[in-house]
């Protein structure tokens, strides 16, 4: 089995990688440290927002964080202004992550569009730092305000493997009394073959069976 990596590897790695703001985002360039700018850029924004909201976490939290709010200076470049950022501006971010035509698929570029989950969580994290930076006295005006989401869709349930049916089925004989192991196969292959949902499942009871006709009827 792969072993996960601990946090503190997970912010190295981000540190050494190309995208990675210089210091590894830990410092602030010109000696800003937390004082406000005249002229803040978005990087510097960015390591302060981490810094501020994630308050030393040594987690996923503040890689997750800086790998969706990399993609704004993707778009408009680490030294920007982040007070002159309009909502025109943000309109063509959102337009940008919409309609771009590769993505990274671990390591590697690849053809294609960014998922609805990717687009929907980039756009929920841009909204909550530029609200940050209002808040925080860093920029006047949400450039971000404006920003409408869309709910990615549900993702579509994943039909189970025969390997865990049947590890689910030795299971099942191993635990309970006799006629506790019998009726929890019969769940079992109730679902496999009728891909019922289990939350229908386990309200059935003896009036909803027919074994006659072999039917169960289920509401859910």
């Amino acid at each position: 089995m792969k072993s996960r990596k601990s946090s503190q590897q997970l912010i190295d790695v981000w540190e050494e990688s190309p995208l990675s703001p210089p210091n590894g985002g830990r410092r602030y360039p010109n000696g800003r440290n937390g004082h406000h700018s005249a002229h803040p850029s978005i990087s510097d924004l960015i390591n302060q927002f981490i810094d501020d909201v994630c308050a030393g976490k040594l987690n996923e939290t503040p890689v997750a964080y800086r790998g969706k709010l990399q993609r704004l200076i993707q778009f408009f470049g680490a030294e920007q202004d982040a007070r002159s950022l309009t909502s025109d501006d943000l309109d063509r971010f959102k337009h940008h992550l919409l309609s771009r035509k590769t993505k990274l698929r671990g390591t590697k570029t690849v053809k294609g569009l960014l998922s609805p989950f990717t687009t929907h969580t980039v756009l929920v994290t841009v909204k909550f730092f530029f609200r940050w930076a209002v808040e925080k006295g860093h920029i006047e005006a949400n450039p971000a305000v404006g920003i409408k989401l869309q709910k990615p869709p549900k993702p579509k349930p994943k039909a189970i493997d025969a390997l865990t049916v049947d590890q689910l089925l030795k299971a099942a004989t191993k635990m309970g009394r006799p006629w506790e192991q019998a009726r929890n196969i019969a769940l079992i292959l109730v679902l496999r073959d009728t891909g019922g949902r289990v939350g229908g499942l386990v309200t059935a009871n003896f009036a909803d069976l027919d074994l006659k006709k072999q039917r169960l009827q289920v509401f859910s």
